[in-house]
């Protein structure tokens, strides 16, 4: 029995609150220069919470590699030439891994973020702005780059569960002139699930990047190349091959104004992955005998509101919101030929 779990947890909270004082601790009024500052304070909070959490079972690559990083900054005559160069490579070796066990691997992320302003009796603005992001990875075999053999008669379960909210409120009330109040949240949750995966990712990376200034003007080149992993590998399944993913977001934002304009934008995305068996790029032999089950659930809801109140004959209040919600949700049983080489340039 090999178990593998991983959780991870995040939470930010801010708070900011301007008022304007009548008078001050020995009864007195305050100054032109606090009443200025009083008139024109805003009131600006900013919550992120970041949650990432990674269990691998069993990883023969894992994260090693080999980066090479040149930095050449040339100036003569005919101007400045600043060049960075980046070379990555994986470690990619023949493996062969054979499970006859149980192998269980978990992997939990949570986030929560939130965001309040007030703003009583003072002009500017007042904002709040969240942003909640859950990420959860977890595989049951994973073999990396390389010519890979991987044989399972046992049982696999990877399983993972993201989940992320976000909520923000601002509340404004003017001592005259109208103000603005604006809440934003973002809440994002990303899962993916592996039961047995071999070429997973880049097998190397290329990346460019020149800035020549001289009498003649500005020329910059910007170039990215990514190869994705492409062996031969083999995978033989007699067992059984458990692949769950599970995201859930939600966020939420309140904008309130007496006598101004009140915007409230939530946006939340929650993207799932689940495959039993991925065996990338190459010319791959893949034979099942065994029982395989994936499944992806993605969920997620978004809700604003923005309320504005007139209390003042002369004012106008404006409301506006803004709300999104994306779900996106992927099983597969078996899939091969998943990588893709990427080439990017820019003149």
């Amino acid at each position: 029995l090999l178990t593998s779990s991983s959780t991870a947890t995040a939470t930010a909270l801010a708070v900011s609150v301007s008022a304007a004082q009548p008078t001050d601790e020995n009864g007195e009024k305050p100054s032109l220069w606090e009443k200025i500052k009083e008139k024109f304070a805003s009131a600006n909070s900013k919550a992120n919470a970041e949650a990432t959490s990674v269990a691998p079972g069993i990883d023969t690559e894992g994260d090693a590699g080999r980066q090479v990083d040149n930095l050449t900054v040339t100036m003569s005559s005919a101007g400045l030439i600043v060049d960075v160069d980046r070379q990555f490579t994986t470690a990619a070796g023949n493996d062969t891994v054979t499970n006859s066990g149980v192998l269980d691997a978990a992997a939990t992320a949570r986030t929560l973020a939130g965001a309040a302003d007030v703003k009583i009796e003072t002009e500017g603005t007042a904002s709040s702005e969240t942003n909640a992001t859950a990420k959860a990875q977890v595989g049951g075999v994973l073999t990396g780059g390389g010519i890979d053999t991987v044989t399972n008669s046992g049982a696999i379960t990877a399983a993972a569960d993201s989940e992320a909210g976000a909520v923000a409120v601002s509340f404004t009330q003017p001592d005259g002139k109208a103000v603005k109040s604006k809440a934003e949240s973002k809440a994002t949750a990303e899962a993916t699930a592996t039961g047995i995966g071999t070429d997973d990712g880049r097998e190397s990376e290329v990346l460019d990047t020149q800035l020549s200034i001289g009498p003649e003007g500005i020329d910059f080149t910007w170039h990215a190349e990514e190869t994705a992993s492409a062996e031969t590998d083999t995978v033989a399944n007699t067992g059984a091959i458990i692949a769950s993913a599970l995201t859930v977001s939600g966020a939420g934002g309140a904008a309130v104004s007496m006598d101004g304009a009140a915007k409230a934008d939530a946006t939340a995305s929650s993207t799932s992955q689940a495959v039993a068996v991925d065996t990338g790029g190459g010319g791959d032999i893949i034979t099942n005998d065994g029982y395989l089950i994936a499944t992806g659930n993605a969920i997620s809801g978004a809700v604003a509101l923005s309320y504005g109140q007139k209390t003042d004959e002369k004012t106008k209040p404006k409301v506006a919101v803004d709300v999104g919600a994306t779900s996106d949700s992927t099983a597969v049983g078996i899939r091969s030929d998943s990588g893709a080489n990427t080439l990017t340039d820019i003149t």
